[in-house]
């Protein structure tokens, strides 16, 4: 949890030397971490320091790392299913953040039309990884985030390539749109009608089409006749 306050005060953080320091502080600690053995947080720890190198832009060595600890992290992961455990399983983030880089390398691949198949191949792997993290991992942190991603993509191929995607949610929307308004529903019972209603809009226009986001309508209403 510590690593992970690092970097997310890291990735916040204006002053170049305080940014080095928070890095450098989540790197030693993933480091520590991993002499507990290979466990979930060792996983975990992996995911972390691959983050702490992309902020550091160093895409390479991110991408180094996940694939030194693939088998240790594939491994992980098949104990964690056993166990109906998926949304801790550290391979949510590594296939979140492959296509993630996939995606920034497809889209700075726009302006130059000789690399249109190339960009198009890149989204196509992007999608795959997200609809993985979205469907098989869809209780995991990066679940909506990937749903998301998964929209914008379908949206860039369409407006830049003219290519359609129909993507096959299965059964796994209702459940991330049901995360995504864990929020919500928590600041309506305190009463922050304002702040609620803008997270069930945001929830509710990613997936309209999931019976959740139906169903919150009716609170986003009751929020609107509190205001």
């Amino acid at each position: 949890d510590l690593c992970q306050l690092q970097l997310r005060q890291a990735r916040a953080e204006s002053d170049a030397g305080k940014k080095t320091a928070l890095l450098d502080k989540a790197w030693k600690l993933s480091e520590t971490i991993q002499w507990g053995g290979t466990d979930i947080w060792f996983g975990q720890s992996i995911v972390t320091m691959a983050n702490v190198a992309l902020a550091r832009g160093d895409r390479a060595g991110a991408q180094k790392l996940l694939k030194q600890y693939d088998e240790i992290l594939k491994e992980i992961d098949v104990e964690l299913k056993k166990v109906d455990a998926t949304g801790e399983s550290p391979m949510a983030a590594v296939r979140y953040m492959r296509g993630e880089l996939a995606q920034q390398d497809a889209l700075a691949m726009k302006a130059d039309a000789s690399k249109k198949d190339a960009a198009i191949a890149l989204y196509a792997q992007a999608l795959k990884d997200f609809l993985t993290v979205f469907k098989e991992y869809g209780t995991s942190d990066q679940a909506p985030e990937a749903g998301l991603r998964i929209a914008q993509i379908t949206e860039r191929l369409d407006k830049d390539y003219g290519k359609k995607v129909k993507i096959d949610w299965g059964d796994g929307v209702d459940k991330v749109v049901d995360t995504q308004l864990r929020l919500a529903n928590n600041l309506y019972r305190n009463k922050q009608f304002a702040e609620a209603s803008a997270e069930y809009l945001k929830a509710i226009n990613m997936f309209p089409q999931a019976g959740a986001s139906v169903r919150a309508l009716g609170t986003l209403i009751m929020c609107y006749g509190e205001l």
